[in-house]
């Protein structure tokens, strides 16, 4: 089974000032940013009624992503203990080619969040699970469009 890093994701509190940072310093461009939220984000995190703001960022070459994420609602504090909320690097995705082969392969052997579900957009298959250390890693399948 071949992956590759699809992006490192980071929650922030601040998050046009941290774009302004990676940007200043590091040459980081914003590439797509979104409000996310309902049930496709609530069942990714295993928590209802989510609002999260993503900037995703690429590097110079254009190949290398961050991923910036600002919740929106803070109030959620169940949310703040849960590892993809907290401050700081959250979590690593990874673009794999069958996403539901993996998930069978795993699913006995690390703990789902979630199993594949295609996002809003219907441009993707994405799984949440912790890996072998309890860190968070997503799976992210590009799907065709026609």
């Amino acid at each position: 089974m071949s992956s590759k890093v699809r992006h490192v994701g980071i929650v922030v509190k601040d998050l046009e000032a941290s774009y302004q940072f990676y940007k200043k310093y590091f040459g980081f461009t914003e590439d797509k940013r979104a409000i996310e939220k309902g049930s496709f984000i609530d069942s990714l995190l295993g928590y209802e009624n989510i609002q999260v703001t993503t900037l995703k960022m690429l590097d110079q070459s254009k190949e290398h992503c961050l991923e910036l994420l600002a919740f929106d609602n803070p109030s959620l504090e169940k949310c703040k203990t849960n590892h993809f909320c907290r401050q700081g690097i959250t979590h690593i995705a990874l673009t794999v080619k069958n996403i539901d082969h993996l998930y069978e392969q795993l699913r006995d052997i690390v703990s789902f969040i979630n199993e594949p579900s295609i996002s809003t957009d219907g441009f993707a298959k994405v799984a949440f699970f912790k890996g072998m250390d309890d860190e968070l890693i997503e799976l992210v399948e590009e799907l065709e469009q026609s």
